[in-house]
């Protein structure tokens, strides 16, 4: 399956690579010379022009969310979230 991702973020993470494009998107992603696969993806907001690289520490990655979320009215923020697992 082929998608669009648009503009966004790329960091390498444990041999995949995080996204967060420009839509609020976060998809896993894995990464060839033929394309890319999407593992996993999360609607994090509906704030477009959010894809700045993302700060990631002790598996919390932090999100600058820039403008205001189209479905759910908030602010712009910052966000924290925990990918550390169980």
């Amino acid at each position: 399956m082929t998608s669009s991702i648009g503009r966004g973020s790329l960091m390498r993470v444990d041999g995949k690579f995080l996204c967060l494009t420009e839509d609020g998107h976060l998809l896993w992603l894995e990464l060839t010379p033929k394309g890319h696969k999407v593992v996993s993806r999360a609607w994090l907001f509906a704030a477009r022009e959010t894809w700045a690289l993302p700060p990631l520490s002790h598996g919390l990655l932090y999100v600058n969310q820039n403008g205001r979320d189209s479905v759910h009215g908030t602010k712009a923020r910052l966000i924290c979230y925990d990918l550390r697992g169980e």
